[in-house]
Order: C-alpha cells, then sequence, then structure tokens
C-alpha cells in the first residue's frame, strides 16, 4: 500500500520528536518517516542513493552538497509565514496544517489519476455473523485473523458493530475511520490508499491491522448496501490486503445485508445451546427471502460454526443439528476460563486452523 517515504531536516530536535510523534499517531500507516538534525549525517545518508517522496528540510540545513536528485519534493521549513513560497511549509502552525499540506504536496506531485492494481491474487471479503448476541462472532472474527496473520497474509480487521466488543487491540476512538474512508471513495479524491494508511493502525502483538473508530457511532447508520459495494471494489483492486474480515452486528441492518451480497464468505456463527440453535434456525429460515432480496444465492457462501460445542450439547439438540443449508460445517469446543483479551484461545488454534482451511479452499 502506498506510503509517504518523508525525511525531515530540523535542528531542533524537541519539534522533529513532537511532529513525528503527532503524524504517527494521528495518521496511522501513511508516512514512513526518517529525522536528521545534522546536515553531515543527511548527506551521508543520501549519497547512498536513499530515495524519498519528500524531504522536510529547515533552509539552515540546506547546502549545496546535500543531492536531492532522489528526492520528489524539496519542501522548506521555514520560521517566518512571509518566507512562505509555493515549496514551503510555515514551522509553526498547526500539526494537522502540516500533514495536510504534506499530503496535498503528495498528491500533486504523484500520477493521482492512476489506480495501483495488485499484482497477485485479489484481496478476499469475509464477513462474521449472528443472528445472536453473545455467540462468540467477535472472538471467531479475531482467531481468523490471527489465522492469516500467522500464515504470513497481511489482513485487515472492520469491527461494523454498533458497539464493538473488542479490547485486544489498543483503538482509540478517531475522528477519521471507516465513515472518512467511505466519504474518499465517493468523492473519488486521488490517492485513497494512502489516504486509507491514515485510519489504518497495525497491532504488532499479532500483525493485524485494523480500522480505527469514529467518535460518533451514530454515522454507522447512514451505511448502506452501495457503501459495501464501494468498499468492495477498492479492497479487491486497490489494496494489498489479502483478507479483509468484517466482524457485523447480530441485526439485519443495510451494512449487514452489504456484506452478505458483496462477500465471498459469510461465516454463521451461533452457540450449541436451545437459544443460540433456536435464532440459527429462524436465520435459515429467512436465507432465501433475504437471497431473493439480493438477487443472489447467499446459501452458497454461508459457513456454519457452531461454537461452545460438546457432546452433551450435541446429544440434547443432536434433532436440530442440520446443515444442508450451508457449504460447510464447523465445531467449536467450549473451553472454559478462555479470555479473548488475554490471548488465552490456544487450546482451540486447532479449530481455527480448519475454519481458515475451509474458508480458503471455499475460493
Amino acid at each position: 500500500m502506498s506510503t509517504i517515504k518523508l525525511i525531515i531536516a530540523e535542528e531542533n530536535q524537541s519539534y522533529i520528536k513532537g511532529l513525528t510523534l503527532y503524524l504517527q499517531e494521528e495518521y496511522g500507516q501513511a508516512f514512513e518517516i526518517i529525522c536528521f538534525t545534522q546536515a553531515e549525517i543527511l548527506i551521508d545518508y543520501l549519497s547512498k542513493h536513499e530515495a524519498a517522496d519528500i524531504l522536510l528540510i529547515n533552509p539552515v540545513l540546506l547546502t549545496k552538497n546535500i543531492s536531492t536528485k532522489y528526492i520528489r519534493s524539496v519542501v522548506l521549513l521555514v520560521d517566518s509565514v512571509d518566507n512562505e513560497k509555493e515549496n514551503s511549509i510555515y514551522k509553526y502552525q498547526k500539526a494537522d496544517q502540516i500533514a495536510k499540506q504534506l499530503l496535498t504536496l503528495y498528491d500533486k506531485n504523484t500520477n493521482s489519476g492512476s489506480k495501483i492494481f495488485r499484482n497477485c491474487s485479489k484481496c478476499k471479503l469475509i464477513s462474521v455473523y449472528s443472528p445472536s448476541g453473545a455467540a462468540g462472532k467477535t472472538t471467531v472474527a479475531y482467531n481468523l485473523a490471527i489465522q492469516y496473520a500467522m500464515q504470513a497474509k497481511k489482513v485487515l480487521y472492520i469491527s461494523l458493530e454498533s458497539y464493538s466488543a473488542l479490547p485486544i487491540f489498543t483503538q482509540k476512538e478517531s475522528s477519521k475511520g471507516l465513515i472518512f474512508l467511505l466519504y474518499l471513495l465517493k468523492s473519488k479524491l486521488p490517492n485513497i490508499q494512502l489516504k486509507l494508511n491514515t485510519i489504518i493502525a497495525a497491532d504488532h502483538n499479532t500483525n493485524i491491522y485494523f480500522v480505527e473508530r469514529e467518535k460518533n457511532i451514530l454515522e454507522y447508520k447512514d451505511i448502506n448496501i452501495e457503501d459495501l459495494g464501494l468498499l468492495n471494489d477498492f479492497f479487491r483492486d486497490q489494496s494489498d490486503y489479502d483478507a479483509v474480515i468484517l466482524d457485523l452486528d447480530s441485526s439485519m441492518s443495510e451494512i449487514v445485508l452489504g456484506a452478505f451480497k458483496y462477500c465471498e464468505v459469510v461465516i454463521n456463527v451461533h452457540c450449541n445451546d436451545s437459544t443460540g440453535i433456536a435464532k440459527a434456525e429462524c436465520f435459515k429460515q429467512q436465507v432465501s427471502k433475504i437471497s431473493k432480496l439480493l438477487e443472489l444465492d447467499i446459501s452458497s457462501k454461508l459457513i456454519e460454526v457452531r461454537n461452545k460445542s460438546d457432546i452433551a450439547i450435541q446429544n440434547e439438540y443432536k434433532d436440530d443439528l442440520k446443515s444442508e443449508d450451508y457449504k460447510e460445517l464447523l465445531e467449536i469446543p467450549y473451553i472454559k476460563g478462555a479470555c479473548i483479551g488475554q490471548g488465552a484461545y490456544f487450546p482451540e488454534m486447532t479449530y481455527f486452523k480448519q475454519l481458515y482451511d475451509t474458508v480458503e479452499n471455499s475460493f
């Protein structure tokens, strides 16, 4: 995925530290930053033919010995508004304004009209759904993402729940998230891949990427089926992810219907108890109606996961365990004391690897 390689050259160490920290925290994966406070070290670095998109440099450090042959744009970091010119940025303005100017400059100096397509197979969209709450849907989505990461594949997790129940990632409420991405797609703005990086964070413990959550969850209610279509087109053709996993709400909303329509696999999770099985059967009865509405057969996408399964439960509800409405059926045992937030699902890894294999074999 596109990343701006940014070199910052400035004598003030505190300033560099503050600006770099802001860009990394607020703009996620969008910037790859290297900093210099001495001209001699910068000259040595550039003499080794190290390329960069932008060199943001204090004029004091800009000497004739600095080779800018492999720098796409040289931008002066000036300390006075009066010194601002076309290729300069005022040093003491708000960091967010500096970031926006850098993004605009990158847009201007790149071929923004062209799409960057994947050289390998297209991204796979997988949704995880349950008609009932507390069925372990997020647990399944998270552990499936882990399996993709364990297979050295790049995976993106997106929570589309109204209230995310995922404590694993250190998520922060952000002003930019999925709604911001949809705005970019609808506006057909340039360098969407790069701007996606501004709302993406990475969990370094698991190598799973995830989308930050907006502060106002009410904005999610306006996402519709067509919006999921835009996400589908973007992730399949312009992202470098091997898989995108959508953690859905338990409602039957436009978001859920859009995921059913555009995702290649829909994992339906329910607990193997009376309530879970009753709701799963109720959902099965609606599959044909949903298929008619979406004008496609969603039963061909459905993988059923029976969570918290044990022998006693299977015997009690054996007459209800029918799977003809699903392409695949998997059962995950219930292991007491496991806590998703503490990564204690290792005894179940075998089952999640089976789910991964099932999902991959379905493509």
